[in-house]
């Protein structure tokens, strides 16, 4: 797993662990990040400006329901990076086709 740094003016190194989600419309999809829960990573997220994608951090991802108010807790549009564990589920939804997100892992240093 490529441990995280962000040496030289903030770059970081390309990542050796991800996925590419291609989600179809109404229709979540779910990716489980590898490892254990001892195991902690740096996940960030790409998506088109013009893409509407919302990522659920372990439970299904919904469509929030149209003229109405919907908790989104543990759910995001667009997410910055987040910090995530081995084991945890990322899902993700959207209502428009043709959308392609990536997920790059960065491991942290261990707590221990």
């Amino acid at each position: 797993m490529t441990p995280f740094s962000s040496n030289f003016d903030y770059t970081k190194p390309f990542s050796d662990t991800g996925a590419m989600i291609s989600p179809v419309a109404n229709t979540a999809v779910s990716w489980t990040v590898p490892g254990t829960d001892d195991q902690t990573y740096r996940a960030e997220f790409a998506f088109n400006e013009n893409d509407y994608v919302w990522v659920a951090f372990n439970k299904t991802a919904i469509i929030p329901v149209g003229g109405a108010a919907t908790a989104t807790n543990q759910q995001e549009m667009r997410p910055e990076p987040k910090y995530v564990r081995g084991g945890d589920v990322l899902s993700f939804i959207t209502t428009q086709s043709n959308v392609q997100c990536g997920i790059s892992l960065l491991a942290l240093p261990s707590p221990k």
